[in-house]
């Protein structure tokens, strides 16, 4: 456990290395509270649940954060709308097939989930919950996602590279495939997880000689489920 926190108010005019640390001290308290609100829930958790937990006085968590609400839309920065920023730069490049481009999408969705998996579940369980301000963000980041993979595979059905399919659809099957990793991953390679979920994510939707056409939401779910089945199988053996 890190040792009790005797920082004050800092001037302006911080140095790299205090700018840095900084940082490294909020995700650490974003990671401790993401995991007590996964524990006893948001409303059960107190501010001096997570500084008690962090060994930090009060007045030195009240340094880095204000509130449980600051802890909410920092989840929302670093997962809904860190990943609604990537996917756009991805959309945007000039360069890349549409199926390649919808596999670094994948992948970066799963490494971020992957990565900060308490983070990932509790803002999945408290989405519903949020302040109206961040709700809004939030719903404009996942929108954005949504856009940006259906953009992918609407470009991959005019290359023929991605089956005939409901895009829309398609797309909420794959935020689900890559998101549910924050569920399971425990020990396993970061990198080793997202490299096999974005090459499912392609596979779940790629166009091949004599398949059939994926046209259902339903159909689209249960095939992205029966490919994590199989890649959850491939990482136990």
């Amino acid at each position: 456990m890190p040792a009790r926190s005797t920082d004050k108010a800092k001037p302006a005019g911080q140095t790299n290395g205090t700018g840095l640390r900084r940082r490294l001290v909020e995700r650490e308290i974003l990671e401790r509270a993401a995991e007590l609100f996964a524990e006893r829930g948001f409303a059960g958790t107190t501010v001096q649940d997570i500084a008690d937990a962090l060994e930090m006085s009060r007045p030195a968590l009240y340094y880095y954060v204000k509130s449980k609400d600051v802890l909410l839309e920092q989840l929302v920065e670093n997962l809904s709308i860190n990943d609604a920023k990537e996917l756009e730069a991805i959309r945007r490049r000039r360069a890349g097939e549409p199926v390649d481009k919808l596999r670094e999408m994948a992948r970066q969705l799963a490494v971020n989930a992957a990565s900060n998996p308490h983070q990932t579940q509790i803002l999945a369980q408290s989405k519903h919950h949020l302040p109206e301000g961040i709700a809004a963000l939030n719903l404009e980041a996942e929108r954005s996602v949504v856009q940006s993979l259906t953009w992918a595979l609407e470009q991959g059905v005019q290359r023929g590279q991605v089956r005939q399919m409901d895009q829309h659809a398609a797309a909420l099957a794959i935020v689900g495939m890559c998101l549910w990793t924050a569920w399971w991953i425990g020990d396993i390679p970061v990198e080793q997880v997202a490299d096999q979920i974005a090459d499912q994510a392609v596979a779940s939707v790629a166009a091949a000689h004599g398949d059939r056409e994926l046209s259902e939401p339903g159909e689209l779910l249960r095939a992205a489920r029966a490919n994590l089945e199989r890649l959850q199988a491939s990482l136990d053996s």
